[in-house]
């Protein structure tokens, strides 16, 4: 894991597997919210981190771009945790590695 802040630091000259897994803001927003140290009213959006999180993905989206010999494997949360069965296949074969099926089953499925 590399935060989004660091990967412009990483040797270009090296060859690396990106797994990018994205997440809609409404499944973000619950977890950023609870790390704020003030209270933020039910319903409300705090939109400071709103703004924290779009410069996370335009971060991440650049470097992307900037990084065309790059692999880089796209995954939706949603989908992982929906059709588990697939989505371990697809990584598993990104990464050419055999994963522990039920281990990740039984992460994603709770």
């Amino acid at each position: 894991y590399i935060p989004n802040r660091h990967l412009s630091e990483l040797p270009a000259e090296m060859n690396y597997k990106v797994i990018y897994l994205d997440q809609e803001m409404t499944e973000i927003l619950p977890a950023r919210k609870a790390k704020l140290k003030r209270k933020v009213p039910e319903g409300a959006v705090p939109m400071g981190v709103v703004e924290t999180i779009e410069k996370e993905r335009f971060i991440i989206d650049l470097w992307i771009q900037s990084q065309p010999n790059q692999l880089v494997l796209m995954l939706n949360w949603k989908e992982l945790v929906a059709s588990t069965d697939e989505q371990i296949a697809i990584l598993s074969n990104y990464l050419n590695f055999e994963l522990n099926e039920a281990k990740m089953k039984k992460y994603f499925q709770g």
